[in-house]
């Protein structure tokens, strides 16, 4: 799987709940350790469809 957003993260914990084995990547660096660039932040914003993606893969929003 390509990609470790929202959606990839989820669909990775999705078919992972039914046991199929992922592999996720990423091409960005985790600014959580090399800091973000410019200054920029990470801003995250849950509308109603992804809470419930959320509940419906066993998470909490």
């Amino acid at each position: 799987m390509v990609g470790a957003g929202l959606a990839g993260s989820l669909l990775a914990t999705l078919l992972g709940q039914r046991n199929i084995k992922t592999l996720v990547l990423e091409a960005r660096r985790d600014p959580r350790q090399h800091g973000s660039q410019g200054g920029r932040s990470i801003n995250l914003a849950l509308s109603t469809r992804g809470r419930t993606a959320l509940a419906r893969a066993g998470l909490e929003a």
